[in-house]
């Protein structure tokens, strides 16, 4: 199918893509285009961002929305673009510290090679008999975030990463959990300690 802009090619995306879906930094940076997962747990469907296609990957289907611009509008949406990049550039945009993620995506990589998935009941024995927390309380988490900060102290979200619970030794793991009581406590476990997790 073919629509005369990017607005209505995702309009499109979204009438077909089932649920919801997010920009997946590691699978972009692959593939050397913006690839959007789909948030369900276990699916492989995904939007792969072409530029001048918007390619919805449904299970074994595949569904390509062309975008057929109209000249005025391209060259205005390029303007657009222009400004947004000279904005960014002026904002100075930073790794924002002390919120997100406390541990680097290629740290977790490697450990992830290395070590064995557990599944989130024998992550919670191991985060209950390691940190003393009561296991009924503990609640895992399967995904992190990683934040960036500009000049004027604004912040937003950079990176979204699905993170299994890994466990390779003593001072070589990582889980990230909350504690769930009146309040509720964020944490990751790292080689051993425990830091709080901020967003």
């Amino acid at each position: 199918m073919t629509v005369n802009s990017v607005k209505k090619a995702w309009a499109k995306a979204d009438e077909l893509f089932p649920g919801d879906y997010q920009r997946d930094a590691q699978a972009s940076e692959r593939a050397g285009y913006p690839i959007y997962m789909s948030v369900i747990q276990g699916s492989n469907d995904h939007i792969s961002d072409l530029g001048t296609c918007l390619e919805v990957n449904i299970g074994a289907e595949s569904i390509n929305i062309h975008i057929n611009e109209d000249p005025e509008i391209a060259e205005l949406n390029e303007e657009i673009e222009k400004l947004k990049a000279a904005l960014e550039a002026e904002e100075e945009w930073k790794p924002a510290k002390n919120v997100g993620t406390n541990m680097k995506q290629e740290d977790y990589l490697h450990l992830e090679n290395s070590g064995d998935v557990m599944t989130d009941e024998k992550a919670v024995e191991w985060i209950a008999e390691e940190f003393g927390f009561k296991p009924d309380m503990v609640k895992i988490r399967r995904e992190v975030q990683t934040y960036e900060v500009n000049r004027h102290h604004r912040s937003r979200k950079s990176a979204v990463y699905e993170r299994k619970p890994l466990y390779c030794a003593t001072d070589w793991n990582y889980v990230r959990f909350d504690i769930i009581g009146n309040l509720c406590w964020q944490y990751e476990a790292i080689n051993g300690y425990l830091y709080p997790y901020e967003n």
